[in-house]
């Protein structure tokens, strides 16, 4: 992936993790962060890609510092809106797309955790 890594390609802490599922679903598991199954995107290519400022144009609810849930509806929506931006946003929603597909065959959300 040109954008997104995983948690086990991670280096220090300055990324939004897409997570799966509503955040904080295991309280008794002390990883709420960083899952194994996780999306990561670096807070650096968030905003020079323009990713962060897309989301928050189209989700009144964004918390880029904060906890942000995403139905599949809401995915949908992002999606197509991003494929009509083009450039890099396109990508990213692209590279999230299909983890955001396998997630939803499971899951009724997905969880963005900013910084």
């Amino acid at each position: 992936m040109k954008y997104c890594i995983t948690a086990a390609e991670r280096c220090g802490t300055c990324y939004h993790e897409f997570q799966r599922g509503k955040f904080g679903k295991f309280f008794w598991n002390k990883t709420q962060f960083w899952e194994e199954d996780s999306l990561l995107l670096h807070d650096d290519l968030m905003r020079s890609s323009g990713f962060g400022a897309f989301l928050g144009a189209q989700l009144p609810n964004y918390a880029p510092f904060g906890i942000t849930y995403i139905t599949q509806i809401q995915w949908q929506n992002l999606f197509l809106a991003a494929q009509q931006q083009g450039g890099a946003v396109a990508e990213i929603a692209g590279e999230i797309d299909s983890w955001a597909l396998e997630t939803f065959q499971s899951h009724t959300m997905f969880t963005i955790l900013g910084m």
